[in-house]
């Protein structure tokens, strides 16, 4: 890609502005590289706050509740920090062992052996913690290792200063649940001129971490039919359709994506995965064709950078809500799978001190940054003057405006480090079909307002 750093800053501009809308506590080790590649001289795990529950501090809680429960060995992205701030050897992208940078060069075999040697210890030690909280009573959610080494359960509140008490447990948290901010803004924020000038997205993945994408639409690289749509999603939930791509999934604009909720969860029964990120609710189709949506149809839709291609990792249930765990799992992935753009359009009281505190989401986020991903994050619609988020958290953050360039009369406003787009009235690309947004289905396009 020609001129390819500086289009990637263009083009992260653009849109940002146009989709925003076991065993014993182990004891801490000292390691490094050394010329045979035997680790030494590193420390391995963090220091274990004396006060292991203090994430629920001031939280009257009962009944069964979800946690985070953060373990003291370095996540993996941790460990790679240190060892190049160690070894002197650049940071690479890729955390598997054995794989190779962006630069295509492979890693020293000492990294690949310590980086290997984190990962079955962190298992381990992920594996003895976990058969522990179940003994407690406790439901295992998930587990991260990538920029968090946590395990998420479900736990009646009663067993929490016990599982505080765990050998290798630094702290326990609360899962935040979020709801979305509505995240739309034109696409004409000077996208035309970027795109005569040659800045069109060509060779750029965005990923869009919100309720998923219909990859069945036409501007997103599908057939735009009815029929289409419900053969990818089914006619009812737990219908197989929607947890198999039925070759209908990937499309030369959609090249992949991933689904971390399913489609029964919370209200008709547990959270599932699978690699089918259809969207039942309608916003993040909304979203990803503001992004990246191709041109040559009747509304005149076409995507701050229309040669990008997209990655829907769907974070979002169907009633438009998800959570901190969701989240950081999504962030995670789509750095994983060659994101250049992290894009979460979304909101709730907790979303922004998630991310200034040390928990798996700011985690997730800080890692992607250090990769050099954008992370892209709405101001929010609570019609208030203040700084959302802290300066130190390297996101950036989108405001909406309304046609005369004045704040949006829903939209925060403060952040120092931000930018404006219209998003008042804004048409895009929606599901043909019936979602919770849109019950009786629409044209393909609809109009909603939002950062």
């Amino acid at each position: 890609m020609k001129h390819g750093l500086a289009r990637v800053a263009s083009l992260a501009a653009l849109v940002t502005l146009a989709a925003c809308g076991g065993g014993d506590k182990p004891v801490a080790t000292q390691k490094s590289i050394s010329a045979a590649g035997t680790p030494r001289g590193l420390p391995m795990t963090q220091p274990v706050s004396a006060e292991a529950a203090s994430g629920l501090a001031g939280h009257r809680m009962q009944g069964r509740i979800d946690v985070w429960v953060q373990l003291d060995q370095h996540s993996l992205a941790q460990t790679r920090a240190a060892l190049a701030q160690t070894t002197g050897i650049a940071r690479k992208r890729a955390l598997g062992a054995g794989r190779e940078g962006r630069e295509g060069h492979a890693e020293p075999a000492a990294i690949r052996s310590a980086m290997t040697a984190q990962r079955r210890s962190i298992q381990a030690q992920q594996a003895s913690v976990g058969e522990r909280l179940a003994a407690l009573g406790a439901k295992e959610l998930a587990r991260v290792s990538v920029a968090h080494n946590a395990i998420a359960v479900t736990i009646d509140a009663a067993q929490l200063q016990a599982a505080s008490a765990l050998p290798g447990v630094v702290r326990v948290r609360p899962v935040r649940h979020y709801e979305m901010d509505l995240s739309e803004t034109v696409p004409y924020v000077g996208a035309a001129a970027a795109q005569a000038a040659g800045t069109d997205g060509s060779g750029v993945k965005v990923a869009v971490l919100d309720s998923g994408i219909d990859y069945t639409h036409r501007n997103l690289g599908g057939a735009g039919t009815a029929a289409a749509y419900e053969a990818a999603w089914g006619t009812a939930v737990g219908d197989a359709a929607q947890t198999t791509r039925d070759g209908l999934f990937p499309t030369a604009k959609v090249v992949d994506g991933f689904d971390f909720v399913g489609e029964a969860w919370p209200s008709l029964g547990d959270r599932s995965e699978d690699e089918d990120p259809i969207d039942l609710q309608g916003h993040g189709t909304h979203v990803a064709g503001l992004a990246a949506a191709v041109g040559g149809n009747d509304e005149g839709i076409i995507g701050a950078a229309p040669e990008a291609r997209l990655l829907p990792v769907r974070v979002l249930r169907a009633d438009g809500s998800g959570s901190a765990r969701t989240i950081a799992d999504g962030v995670a992935w789509a750095v994983a799978h060659g994101a250049r753009v992290v894009n979460l359009s979304l909101g709730g009281s907790g979303l922004a001190p998630a991310l200034f505190r040390n928990g798996p989401l700011n985690r997730a986020v800080r890692d992607a940054a250090n990769r050099g991903v954008l992370v892209v994050v709405a101001a929010g619609n609570d019609a208030a003057t203040e700084t959302a988020y802290r300066p130190t958290v390297p996101v950036l953050v989108v405001n909406a405006s309304d046609a005369a360039a004045a704040p949006a009369p829903f939209t925060t406003w403060g952040d120092p480090v931000a930018v404006a787009a219209p998003g008042v009235d804004v048409v895009s690309t929606a599901p043909p079909g019936p979602t919770t947004r849109w019950p009786t289905g629409t044209d393909g396009y609809a109009s909603m307002d939002g950062t």
